[in-house]
């Protein structure tokens, strides 16, 4: 899982809080049907500072509207390889409610506005030739 939160202040006109990290998820559920989905994972992030800051996600999504199907191939030579790689899914639209709480702080006061969940599978071959 990766996470990056910022928090910028409107009335100051400057960015309150900016961290990013990645690390392992403790639970992810997601229904067969994209229909819900849920994330609860800790991690330590680094911020502008380099100050590690804890971050605990707890987050459950609830699907809506119909479900999509995607498709992606992509052929590409490089010299004496070649790769060939190509990815499915499905994809339906979503809100999550919850919290992120980044070093103490709750930066998630509000469900989301728009989001999604997603399943996908990808496949490649690299050719040496």
């Amino acid at each position: 899982m990766s996470v990056v939160a910022v928090v910028f202040d409107r009335c100051l006109s400057t960015t309150v809080l900016n961290v990013f990290g990645a690390g392992a998820v403790e639970e992810l559920q997601l229904n067969p049907n994209l229909k819900s989905a849920n994330l609860r994972a800790t991690i330590s992030a680094s911020g502008s500072a380099s100050n590690p800051v804890e971050v605990t996600v707890d987050l459950v999504w609830d699907g809506a509207g119909r479900k999509d199907r995607t498709s992606e191939q992509v052929r590409t030579r490089l010299g004496v390889y070649t790769y060939i790689s190509n990815a499915t899914g499905t994809i339906r639209d979503a809100a999550a409610a919850g919290s992120v709480v980044v070093g103490g702080l709750d930066v998630t006061p509000l469900p989301s506005s728009q989001g999604f969940i997603e399943k996908d599978s990808t496949r490649s071959l690299t050719i040496y030739r």
